[in-house]
């Protein structure tokens, strides 16, 4: 699973499955549901991102592009400034791009 934490895109609004571990909350895409041979409900998913526990937006994958090609991702950089009393602060600024970008494995 290849993350770049600068690009987020909103969640998909269906066919989405929540999981969180002790750190992070996993966002996951159902693929097919059925009910096995115990007639008990069951999905196949596949992982298509994190969830950005601070803007609560998704950091995907390269799977999430494989499912979604069209979503205009959001290119978060965190910078940092002063106030007046000299304490830093991490201020995101948001902006879009027009294509979704391709990750590498490397």
């Amino acid at each position: 699973m290849v993350l770049c934490k600068k690009f987020q895109v909103p969640l998909p609004q269906k066919g989405i499955i929540t999981r969180k571990t002790t750190k992070h909350q996993y966002v996951y895409k159902v693929l097919k549901t059925y009910r096995n041979q115990n007639n008990q409900p069951t999905n196949t998913r596949t992982l298509i991102g994190k969830l950005d526990p601070q803007t609560n937006m998704l950091i995907p994958n390269n799977t999430y592009w494989q499912h979604y090609p069209n979503t205009t991702p959001t290119i978060i950089n965190t910078q940092t400034t002063t106030d007046t009393q000299a304490t830093t602060l991490n201020t995101p600024t948001v902006s879009t791009i027009d294509k979704p970008p391709r990750l590498s494995k490397n």
